[in-house]
């Protein structure tokens, strides 16, 4: 079993899934594989109807997410079964449908949060760090992910490159990172957001940036002062709710690369003519 399923996991990094993506899959198979086990069925001799009845199992102690989870990876296992053993399986089960429409709960006045910040912090470079990440996850919408990445060098004049992605921002919001810039005087390759010590004066070389649960836990300690049931995702999307019916006014006189503006989704995504660069 686990010579299999080790080669199932190579299969899976061979196409680059993510680590917690290959854990997720390890441990759904792996389970699937003990149910086999125990219906003396080989790992690579069942059928559709053994899949059923292993998801109406789990079904029983399961909640619809962990179910579907289970699902993809075992229609992954098939299809890594049919490209690498010639081995042919049918698959005909559908993932539960659910619910996933969310709703946004938008932050009508987002200078409250940022004088919150600013009062709650004595440390110079806590307060500063913290107001620019909330307006970066306001004003651009940009994902933690992309946030905790940014580099000197990924921020020039009023553009952001979230790697394939580039961002025009406001002159208030490029003015708020250029000072915020001047404080940590970091090098060009060094991430803007890491650690500070509560006690730290001087900036220290930084190796690590943030991580994502950091940037959640720098939310979540200052949304209180609007309301504790506020999530990430709405500080994100509340820019994109407060002008739905009241769309940005972007002056394109002077950005000629521009193609196609598409204000949506997590981003105010600027996509350029091919080979046209700034």
């Amino acid at each position: 079993m686990n010579l299999i399923l080790n080669d199932f996991l190579e299969y899976l990094r061979e196409k680059k899934y993510t680590k917690s993506t290959l854990n997720s899959y390890y441990f759904a198979i792996k389970d699937f594989f003990n149910f086999l086990v125990s219906n003396n069925l080989s790992n690579t001799k069942f059928n559709n109807n053994n899949i059923q009845h292993f998801i109406n199992e789990i079904s029983k102690k399961n909640t619809p997410q962990t179910i579907n989870s289970k699902i993809f990876a075992i229609k992954k296992y098939i299809a890594y079964l049919r490209e690498n053993k010639n081995i042919i399986i049918d698959f005909d089960i559908n993932p539960i449908k659910m619910n996933t429409k969310k709703t946004i709960t938008p932050i009508g006045d987002i200078n409250k949060l940022i004088n919150y910040i600013e009062k709650a912090n004595k440390n110079e470079l806590i307060k500063n760090r913290d107001k620019l990440i909330i307006k970066l996850l306001y004003y651009v919408g940009a994902k933690t992910n992309d946030i905790i990445k940014l580099k000197k060098k990924h921020f020039r004049k009023n553009i952001l490159n979230f790697g394939d992605k580039q961002i025009i921002i406001s002159d208030e919001t490029g003015r708020d990172i250029k000072n915020y810039l001047e404080i940590i005087n970091i090098k060009d390759d060094e991430y803007i957001f890491f650690n500070f010590s509560p006690a730290q004066s001087k900036i220290k070389s930084n190796k690590k940036h943030l991580t994502q649960k950091s940037v959640q836990d720098i939310f979540n300690k200052y949304k209180k002062v609007i309301s504790n049931d506020l999530s990430i995702r709405d500080l994100r999307n509340s820019l994109l709710a407060n002008n739905k019916n009241n769309p940005l006014n972007i002056n394109l006189t002077k950005i000629y690369f521009i193609n196609t503006i598409n204000y949506g989704g997590d981003y105010l995504q600027y996509l350029r003519e091919k080979n046209n660069f700034i």
